[in-house]
């Protein structure tokens, strides 16, 4: 049982997740440039599973911290938490067009 605030956890499963989205391009590349479509189709299928966790899990954080201020007593305004998430589409959005300055 994890006794850490959720933001905490938020982050370890985060990064969990993360390692396994780059451990599966990584197989997703083996398989591919040794010859081997099978397990590339499985990676890609991984990798992209794993993608969509992490995606959902970053639209989640902001709620989390702010929530976990609150109920620390701390003064965390709520009204932030849809910034954050613009920021957040806007940064995935320029990733996607290669246009990240």
């Amino acid at each position: 049982v994890r006794t850490e605030g959720l933001p905490k956890n938020l982050r370890d499963d985060y990064t969990a997740l993360s390692l396994a989205s780059v451990s599966y391009t990584m197989l997703h590349t083996t398989g591919l440039s040794l010859g081997d479509q099978e397990v590339a189709d499985l990676a890609r299928q991984g990798f992209s599973d794993y993608a969509e966790a992490v995606t959902r899990l970053q639209g989640i954080i902001p709620a989390a911290v702010v929530g976990y201020f609150k109920q620390e007593g701390l003064p965390a305004r709520e009204d932030v938490i849809p910034e954050v998430r613009r920021t957040i589409e806007g940064v995935d959005a320029a990733v996607g067009r290669g246009s990240l300055s």
